[in-house]
């Protein structure tokens, strides 16, 4: 499972002080590496039956309804700066 490095992805990342941001992909994935969120939904399917996340945006925001700090924060809601949820 060649998963991509952080630079070839997209996605977000909590620091220290709970602020929450969004980062970009800054270049193509190399061969066939690509987000690590993509082998969970394959995963979900092939062991559930169901379809998984179909984006990493929709995979966020069932992340934060079942993260209490999240509070129900949304991929859209982390606008361009991002957020700060209570640690």
């Amino acid at each position: 499972m060649p998963g991509c490095a952080h630079a070839a992805k997209r996605g977000t990342f909590t620091n220290v002080k709970g602020r929450v941001q969004k980062f970009m992909k800054a270049v193509e994935p190399r061969g066939d590496a690509r987000p690590e969120w993509e082998f969970l939904d394959e995963l979900v399917f092939n062991v559930s039956g169901q379809n998984g996340f179909v984006t990493v945006e929709g995979l966020f925001n069932e992340m934060a309804k079942a993260v209490p700090a999240f509070n129900g924060l949304t991929w859209a809601g982390l606008g361009d700066s991002g957020v700060t949820v209570p640690l």
